[in-house]
């Protein structure tokens, strides 16, 4: 397995399970395991770093593909390699989508504050309130 191979696998693994563990879609399947499955499986499908471990290695049998060293030794650091991307992967993404949101607010934050002829004016904004964000 070469290294776009694994990128790849990890790509699918860390889709594939934050769609379970963290999209609407899934809610119900989520709800119902909650009410059905032992506690521990039940906490599988809500835990994204859990569920990725068993999807890659899923993704790892189906790609029939261990990394250099054959038998159990090769299958083993080929999931948990995968695996590892996968989750470096999202928290690189969640990284970004958190700066990105962080950029916008102090745009707009910035465009508030100029009056309608481009001078700075003084706006006070209370944070504790997150769903009222507005001027005072």
């Amino acid at each position: 397995m070469e290294v776009g191979g694994v990128f790849a696998l990890a790509a699918v693994a860390s889709t594939i399970s934050w769609t379970v563990t963290q999209e609407e879609i899934f809610k119900e399947v989520r709800d119902w395991g909650r009410r059905t499955l032992h506690p521990k499986l039940a906490y599988l499908l809500g835990c994204y770093f859990c569920l990725c471990h068993w999807i890659s290695l899923g993704v790892v049998l189906l790609a029939g593909g261990p990394l250099e060293p054959g038998g159990f030794i090769g299958w083993a650091v080929a999931v948990f390699v995968v695996a590892a991307t996968g989750n470096a992967m999202t928290a690189g993404f969640h990284v970004l989508r958190v700066t990105l949101r962080l950029l916008r607010a102090r745009a707009d934050l910035e465009e508030l504050r100029r009056d309608n002829y481009g001078r700075r004016r003084r706006v006070r904004f209370d944070y504790r309130d997150r769903d009222n964000l507005s001027p005072r």
